[in-house]
């Protein structure tokens, strides 16, 4: 007897998701996955058209941070020298 329990429940999985997306709760469901497919895509087109862009950006930053960084080293290391008298 519990073998054909197992053997409907399943079955049933795929009703009740089938039920779940005919019904009105299924409806929600169909919305937020139209909605994060149109996000996704979206997301896509946009890094395919600006993403060369940004790693350029990035990369000038990096490199403006580092000459940044030299230069104030640069200004630690620099000894005055003592006045004469």
């Amino acid at each position: 007897m519990e073998a054909k329990d197992k053997r409907s429940e399943k079955k049933s999985w795929p009703r009740r998701l089938l039920r779940r997306c005919i019904g009105e709760s299924g409806a929600t469901f169909m919305e937020y996955a139209m909605l994060a497919a149109l996000i996704a895509i979206g997301v896509a087109v946009a890094v395919s058209a600006w993403g060369g862009k940004l790693i350029n950006l990035i990369g000038a930053s990096g490199t403006q941070a580092d000459n940044i960084a030299n230069e104030t080293n640069a200004i630690k290391n620099l000894t005055i020298p003592e006045a004469k008298n």
